[in-house]
């Protein structure tokens, strides 16, 4: 975010009234990978976050995620820091590394390298670019007009918010928080 829309405050994602903040506003993509990766629950967070003009918001925010003990994912969402958008998911078997452009909704080619195991050398994978958020829409529509699942289920986007509020909460307390389950009966009918 240039420092023009910071300094001027009328951006909404500086409005903290409106959820605002890099967390909820860049964060929830990195949480979401982390997720989807470790098909896990969170079950405790931490997070330390910047506010530097007076908004109300987080403008930079870094976070440790704790699947149950099993596995942790580090997640950064910045709105001061350089274009960075890049993702690795580091485990026994191997890396499978998005260098840049993990979440830009651009035309540019992904760029995937997957090594396995101690493997000094990585296989690159290269995926098409596309714009992400109008493959999103289309997505969204087409589930409304076939009432089909779409492929991120409201259960799955309510955990990632849970997740998120911890993440929201552990930044504004100084402390390590459990994830809450979400309550009450929010389940969508078919």
């Amino acid at each position: 975010m240039s420092e023009d829309l910071l300094a001027a405050g009328s951006n909404y994602r500086l409005n903290s009234v409106r959820g605002g903040g890099a967390l909820f506003d860049v964060g929830c993509y990195g949480v979401g990978v982390a997720r989807l990766f470790l098909k896990q629950r969170v079950s405790r967070v931490q997070a330390l976050a910047l506010e530097r003009n007076g908004s109300g918001v987080d403008l930079h925010l870094v976070g440790n995620l704790d699947f149950d003990g099993s596995a942790l994912a580090s997640i950064e969402a910045s709105f001061c820091s350089g274009l960075q958008q890049t993702y690795s998911v580091i485990g026994s078997g191997g890396v499978v590394e998005v260098p840049q452009d993990g979440f830009i909704p651009w035309d540019n080619d992904a760029l995937i390298f997957h090594r396995v195991g101690d493997s000094d050398s990585a296989e690159p994978i290269v995926i098409e670019g596309t714009d992400q958020y109008r493959l999103m829409v289309e997505h969204f529509g087409d589930r409304v007009a076939d009432g089909a699942a779409p492929l991120v289920s409201l259960e799955d986007s309510i955990q990632n918010l849970a997740v998120l509020d911890a993440l929201a909460e552990s930044a504004r307390c100084g402390t390590s928080i459990d994830v809450k389950e979400p309550l009450g009966d929010w389940h969508a009918e078919p």
